[in-house]
């Protein structure tokens, strides 16, 4: 694929605003194959530092960024206790009282030349209990076996359509990003009640005298009921943002085909046009796969690539290659040339890393041994 490029903006005026939006292009090239990492804002600045250290150790970081071969910056915007890193006007809870991490990173980002892809904790809002908005609605909230609410907003309230919509919107106006990348945007399993409201609409839908409690039935088209909810969020938040000017790209982390038969469609997502990149988990090790892990990872990328070669439309197709994770981590940097080059071969067209901190460690190897380089080679350019 290529892209149009014509840098219009003139040089005083680059200077003028810190950087060149990404939208500023226009006459045919290649583009990179995405190649990028997950950033906390925890893993760039040290806790108790005054804000000029704090953005001499973001400037440090990314000039290390820069020189690894990296190109695109995901970086965490909301956590999944539904706390902002930025000042937004939709969020209740900040992390920073008067300070935008954020901003800092995407202008240092442009002065090098690195994409930035903020990311939203899309429905995750506390996880094991509510926080961050559903504090104050906690109406909006999925609810446990016992009914009580939980940490995750549901994907069937207007409300919270509404609510999710604004903040990516908020986002992608506030920073004019490359793109924006979704985690945590599904359900926190398959037993999970909807909130009061959507549940309440099911149930009228679906009287027990024709779908008995605890039927299969049932069962079934609960299932289709949240993943249908929650296509019909994503559909709404894509078209919102993919209508702005500059339009920002969408990627979606995810955990792979067996997602199809739960309650995330992602293919429909890709089908309808809602997403352009996905980052599919590696975080396949001994410890949480067995002994065949690596033919456990393959199968992974080989099934899915097979899913999104029907899809009609290119989408790219990325790994999230996981240093330290809670499900296992790596201990060689030559571990991270494995991941890469399986994933590689099973259809992968670029690659992000889990995450740069926990990187930083075998980074003077990695470069060493050119693994980035070696990946990218005969990629097929990104999609656009």
């Amino acid at each position: 694929m290529r892209r149009r490029e014509c840098l219009l903006l003139v040089p005083a005026v680059v200077a003028a605003i810190g950087f060149a939006p990404g939208a500023a292009w226009c006459a045919d090239k290649p583009v990179d194959p995405f190649m990028g990492a997950w950033i906390n804002v925890s893993g760039l600045v040290g806790p108790g530092a005054d804000v000029s250290a704090r953005e001499r150790s973001i400037a440090e970081n990314l000039d290390q960024f820069k020189a690894s071969g990296l190109r695109a910056i995901i970086l965490f915007a909301t956590t999944t206790s539904g706390r902002a890193e930025y000042p937004s006007e939709f969020i209740p809870d900040k992390i920073w009282a008067d300070w935008d991490p954020v901003d800092v990173i995407v202008r240092e980002a442009r002065k090098r030349g690195l994409q930035v892809w903020p990311s939203m904790c899309v429905m995750a809002c506390g996880s094991n209990e509510p926080r961050g908005i559903l504090k104050q609605h906690p109406e909006w909230a999925l609810r446990d076996k016992a009914g009580n609410p939980m940490g995750f907003l549901s994907a069937g309230n207007p409300e919270v359509h509404k609510y999710v919509t604004s903040v990516l919107r908020e986002i992608a106006t506030k920073y004019q990003p490359d793109g924006i990348m979704l985690d945590y945007c599904r359900y926190p399993g398959d037993e999970a009640a909807m909130d009061p409201v959507s549940q309440a609409r099911f149930d009228a839908a679906h009287p027990a005298d024709q779908f008995p409690i605890n039927s299969a039935e049932r069962k079934e088209a609960f299932r289709k009921f949240k993943a249908d909810c929650l296509t019909e969020l994503v559909d709404e938040f894509s078209s919102a943002l993919h209508a702005l000017k500059p339009a920002p790209r969408i990627g979606c982390y995810m955990w792979g085909v067996h997602e199809l038969k739960g309650t995330r469609d992602w293919k429909t997502w890709a089908e309808h046009g809602d997403i352009d990149l996905f980052n599919l988990t590696g975080y396949y090790y001994e410890k949480n796969r067995g002994k065949d892990y690596l033919k456990k990872y393959e199968d992974s990328f080989r099934s899915m690539a097979a899913v999104l070669k029907d899809v009609g439309r290119p989408i790219d197709f990325t790994v999230c290659v996981g240093i330290v994770t809670s499900h296992g981590r790596i201990q060689k940097a030559d571990e991270i040339d494995a991941y890469l080059e399986i994933a590689k071969r099973a259809g992968v067209n670029g690659a992000a890393i889990f995450t740069w901190h926990t990187l930083k460690p075998y980074l003077p190897e990695v470069n060493r041994r050119k693994y980035f380089s070696k990946f990218e080679a005969g990629l097929k350019p990104a999609a656009r």
